[in-house]
């Protein structure tokens, strides 16, 4: 009952499935005319970010990826999407990303998960105060072999980035036809 395939299987059970469900339910997909979430609304007319690549779990850094390859990545693929990177300053939107993995000698695996999200300067009426909170979360997560495990997350990170970039488009858009 312990052997590594019912590992394997568990591990697919317990953190696969559940991502894969987070990411296609939060995936760009909506047909014209359909309800747009609050969360990917939240995105229309970010003309700029700040970006806060937290530092990568160690096993990705083991592989080559660093938080400043990431960053600059991210810095042309939203400065060429129209969004432009600034400094961190108050009421600056904050684009994070964040990763966590975990390694088990007896699965022939890693698992990973990736983490995208949009702080902004929200004002909560009861509390009469202006919080800084994720008001989108996009996530991404996967399990490959260690020799792979930096090709299968950079993909991951970069459908995260992509996704995004694509619901503020779809978030702007949609508030254009509405006359905001």
């Amino acid at each position: 009952m312990n052997s590594p395939l019912i590992r394997l299987i568990l591990a697919a059970i317990v953190f696969v499935l559940p991502m894969t469900a987070l990411v296609s339910s939060s995936a760009p997909t909506l047909p014209r005319g359909k309800k747009v979430g609050d969360d990917v609304l939240s995105l229309a007319h970010l003309t700029e970010v700040a970006l806060d690549i937290q530092p990568l779990t160690q096993c990705l850094k083991d592989r080559g990826m660093t938080a400043g390859k990431v960053a600059a990545a991210w810095s042309e693929a939203l400065s060429d999407a129209g969004i432009g990177v600034v400094e961190p300053d108050a009421g600056t939107p904050v684009l994070r990303l964040e990763t966590k993995a975990t390694t088990d000698p007896e699965l022939t695996g890693t698992c990973f998960a990736a983490y995208l999200k949009v702080l902004q300067e929200v004002h909560v009426s009861r509390l009469n105060r202006t919080l800084m909170v994720p008001t989108y979360v996009y996530v991404m997560g996967g399990m490959d072999r260690e020799r792979v495990l930096a090709d299968t997350a950079t993909a991951a990170i970069n459908i995260l980035l992509n996704g995004f970039i694509d619901h503020a488009e779809l978030a702007t858009e949609k508030m254009a036809k509405e006359g905001v």
